[in-house]
């Protein structure tokens, strides 16, 4: 189970990187004022989808970054349990 929970992070981390390099493309491209109503609401929506898009990739890489236990939560040396 542990091997496969560390290919599906590798995975997940995988496509987080595509969504934070997707979103970012998308957002940038889509800054900016435009004109026409129609044209404009497709824009800001592309651009909100491209922002949320990027938060998610970013959460996902978040999410499979290990954090090593704090020193407090760590056992003693020599301690018994």
């Amino acid at each position: 189970m542990k091997v496969l929970k560390s290919i599906l992070a590798v995975f997940l981390a995988l496509a987080s990187a595509w969504l934070v390099l997707n979103g970012l493309s998308i957002a940038v491209q889509t800054m900016g004022v435009v004109s026409g109503s129609e044209f404009g609401m497709l824009i800001t929506l592309a651009n909100l989808i491209a922002s949320i898009s990027l938060w998610l990739g970013i959460f996902g890489v978040w999410v499979v970054i290990p954090v090593a236990p704090a020193e407090s939560e760590a056992p003693a040396l020599g301690a018994s349990q």
